[in-house]
């Protein structure tokens, strides 16, 4: 069975196709489809600025949505389009709305909300695989219809088809392609994506080899495309359309004869192509005659019916009768019906025939004049035109204006500051990437239920421009409170986090929050906090911090500390961080044993240090990493403050992890070094010694995969169980563990799955894993006396096994630690240990 692929091609206005189809038709007909398109299909002109500021005039009331981050959940229904069409709706409560699609035969029910798209809406984008990018077209069919055609990069050509570059047949082993003056100014050519996913060709970077009529070839490399998640040729094709003589609006077909890794892809003979051009007499006797030489390379001579389908995949099967002694076969009158259907009584764009010599399966539709998939065809191709003006060059928008809408009590220059870019944008591919990141930036301000971007078109008189509409609902709730498990950079300990907020008291954005902390070193803080996300022309966030900690360090090195202090961030962003933190503490020394070292440094001081943190993450876990880096560099200056009593020291760290993938059973092995120096300042700094708090320590209840900020945890030794220790001054075996000032450490850890699918599929897993570390003293001169030799020598390492069981809030570790090497005094054991992490 052979049957015939029909395509567009033009017609001249100057030869009245129009006027000679409508003066054929039976007169009783027409007035009955004139009828039939005037009572159900009024013509409506909708400006748009998706495509040069407006698109022509479509058949019935629609708009087009760009899908967002967070679309899922809802979508709303422009004002302008609201008020024009659906004004007059009785919306008590809500009203049932009835979604239709070209991909789905099911009537989806959505509730309408005002105009917001709710309950059912979820449902609906989740089953046609909507994603952030792709625009929607609804169209009003009336009764609270809606015809939804979604578009974009993201959109299944298997579910919609539409006309691209290159277009794929039925037989998924041939594919169309379009030689343009832009795939050739390029030197590419992409792929569809249908002919890619069926013969393994998505994600390849290999060479392919593409044979001539006459079998010649044409090596070229084939990449893919992140961007537009479609494979290419990258190079070559110019040469190779120059070495077949082809030239730009030419179509080549090609057939998949051997894949492998170099699939070889053959060039399809070109009298599967022709092009018919209707004249009146031909439309005024019926005939349209196919040449004897295409109708025998195609091997169809012997065929009576012959199916044409137009760009939208709409068919319509005629018959075939013998002209004349030379072969040449003659088109039934339905082909006059079809190009009608396809714009001809409009002088429009009409047939440009190609036969698929093996295209076997079609899904057939209706072919009467303006039926719900010709207007659906319409839309499609007004989108498709659209996308691929936006895939050949920028397409140029001016943003006329933005409007904010729903902000009850948030000020408008908010809004407005955080959607900056926008403004900026001077091409539609520029204008959708900036209100994403607006988006995106405006829910990360948490102080509004759901955001919408709506692209609507500019004044009339003003072509070529677009108003943004931004549609905020505020927090119904502003008070919030939340609990949680994180590891403090300060304590260097996990802990567990209370907190309440309060959102946008004053319309500024401004979150205010109480919190609690109970760390697992026995430290508790009350603090209070404010956040501002603009504050006197800083280029990012300001927030505040009032806090009252105390730290219980009695067991291990003999005192208590108490800080009052105000911590403000003067700079939050993905990777730099600078904080400015006032404070008054004191240490103090209840149980009056403590060693000499400890008890020179009671008392009250003034801690005044500007903090600085880059870091950079890359890993695709912190809680079980399996690829990916992280880099992080803290450095800290502290006695700013012109008062005597104010701890002037110098502290840097750095901590650098690794993640390898093994490729199979999910087993990755983790690397981290971390370092770090501390040092007083000022006069007579080499005599001084370093302030105890701000020391280093090693040990303690947590992981090292999960910790990031400098030197701290060691496998099987206690919380500050390790480094220089002095006796107390009560008590003949206990000591004080009174820090160093320089400290190393170093581990690698390697997870895998576990060979039960239950735990598996939980992801609790297993590991094994190996630890080093120590620190040494160098104020008071000990500098003098550190050499690497003997910094090697006392090192501290340990190795073992164990289950980690990572949760939403930690990671918890069963793990058996066997000590390998330790120090006199360190307190470290052999044996089982459960730990419990959470990411820095």
């Amino acid at each position: 069975m052979r049957v015939n692929y029909v395509s567009l091609f033009d017609v001249s206005k100057r030869h009245g196709v129009g006027r000679k189809i409508a003066s054929l038709r039976n007169k009783a007909k027409l007035e009955k489809t004139k009828r039939h398109q005037s009572s159900e299909y009024q013509e409506k002109k909708i400006s748009s600025s998706m495509e040069n500021g407006s698109t022509s005039s479509l058949r019935t009331p629609h708009f087009f949505k760009p899908l967002l981050p967070g679309f899922h959940s809802h979508t709303n229904i422009p004002i302008a389009f609201f008020s024009k069409h659906l004004k007059g709706i009785k919306n008590e409560g809500s009203v049932v709305v009835k979604l239709i699609s070209d991909a789905s035969d099911i009537i989806w029910e959505v509730k309408m909300d005002g105009r917001r798209l709710t309950q059912g809406w979820q449902k609906f984008a989740t089953s046609h695989d909507l994603r952030v990018g792709d625009i929607v077209i609804f169209r009003h069919e009336g009764d609270l219809l809606f015809h939804v055609t979604p578009f974009g990069p993201n959109s299944d050509s298997d579910k919609y088809k539409h006309t691209r570059e290159a277009g794929s047949s039925s037989d998924h082993s041939c594919f169309v392609a379009s030689v343009t003056a832009w795939n050739l100014s390029k030197d590419m050519l992409f792929l569809p994506m249908e002919f890619s996913r069926t013969n393994g060709l998505m994600n390849r970077k290999c060479e392919i080899i593409l044979l001539n009529e006459g079998g010649k070839p044409c090596r070229l490399p084939l990449d893919y495309h992140k961007t537009r998640g479609r494979v290419y040729i990258k190079s070559g094709w110019k040469i190779f359309c120059c070495e077949n003589r082809r030239r730009a609006n030419d179509f080549l077909t090609f057939k998949l004869v051997q894949t492998g890794t170099a699939p070889v892809i053959q060039l399809c003979s070109s009298h599967r192509f022709l092009t018919l051009t209707p004249t009146p007499y031909t439309l005024k006797a019926f005939k349209l005659c196919l040449p004897a030489t295409f109708m025998k390379a195609n091997g169809i001579e012997k065929a009576r019916k012959i199916t044409l389908v137009d760009r939208y995949g709409v068919k319509r099967t005629t018959s075939l009768k013998p002209e004349d002694k030379y072969g040449r076969m003659r088109l039934g009158k339905e082909w006059i019906e079809f190009c009608e259907v396809n714009g001809g009584s409009e002088g429009r764009r009409v047939l440009q025939a190609g036969t698929h010599q093996r295209r076997r399966r079609y899904s057939y539709s209706s072919t009467k004049s303006q039926t719900r998939e010709g207007r659906s065809s319409v839309d499609r191709i007004k989108a498709e035109s659209l996308f691929r003006r936006m895939r050949a060059a920028p397409v140029p928008v001016r943003v006329h204006d933005v409007i904010v809408r729903g902000n009850e009590k948030t000020k408008d220059h908010i809004i407005e500051a955080e959607v900056d870019a926008v403004r900026e944008a001077t091409t539609l591919q520029e204008l959708l990437e900036a209100s994403r990141v607006a988006n995106s930036n405006l829910r990360a301000l948490d102080i509004f239920d759901s955001v919408n971007i709506t692209l609507d078109s500019g004044p009339p008189e003003l072509p070529g421009t677009t108003n943004v509409v931004i549609e905020v609902v505020e927090n119904k709730n502003p008070l919030t409170g939340q609990i949680g498990a994180y590891t403090r950079a300060e304590a260097r300990s996990s802990s567990v986090e209370a907190s309440l907020k309060y959102k946008n008291i004053f319309g500024y954005g401004d979150i205010w929050d109480g919190s609690v902390v109970y760390g697992c070193d026995n430290s508790t803080e009350v603090g209070l906090g404010m956040y501002l996300p603009k504050f006197i022309g800083l280029p990012t966030p300001f927030t505040s911090r009032l806090y009252l900690s105390t730290q219980d360090w009695l067991k291990f090195s003999s005192y208590k500390e108490r800080s009052l202090g105000l911590s403000l961030g003067l700079l939050s962003t993905k990777y730099h961080e600078l904080v400015y933190t006032v404070a008054w503490r004191n240490l103090i020394d209840p149980s009056q044993s403590a060693s000499k070292s400890i008890r020179r440094q009671l008392g009250h001081s003034l801690l005044s240090a500007l903090k600085y943190t880059f870091k950079y993450d890359k890993r695709d876990s912190y809680l079980r990493p399996t690829s990916g880096y992280a880099f992080t560099s803290t450095s800290q200056i502290g006695g700013l403050a012109p008062d005597s009593r104010s701890l002037r020291f110098l502290k840097q760290e750095i901590d650098l992890r690794y993640a390898v993938p093994f490729g199979f059973g999910h087993a990755a092995l983790n690397f981290g070094v971390s370092g770090g120096v501390t040092f007083p300042w000022g006069s007579g700094y080499q005599n001084r010694p370093s302030s105890v708090p701000e020391r280093f320590f090693l040990g303690g209840n947590s992981s090292p995969v999960c910790a990031l900020g400098g030197p701290s945890a060691l496998w099987g030794f206690k919380s500050r169980g390790a480094g220089p220790n002095e006796p107390k001054s009560k008590g003949d075996d206990e000591r004080d563990f009174v820090g160093g000032d320089a400290a190393v450490t170093a581990f690698a850890d390697l997870s895998f799955d576990l060979p039960v699918k239950w735990l598996s599929e939980r992801g609790i897993h297993g590991h094994v894993f190996a630890c080093a570390g120590n620190m040494t003293k160098l104020s008071e001169n000990e500098f003098r006396n550190f050499t690497a030799p003997k910094f090697l020598e006392t090192f501290r390492t340990s190795v073992g096994a164990g289950i980690v069981l990572p949760t939403s809030l930690f990671r918890m570790e069963l793990n058996y630690c066997q000590i390998l090497k330790k120090q006199e005094h360190d307190r470290a054991r052999s044996g089982f240990f459960l730990t419990f992490s959470a990411a820095s």
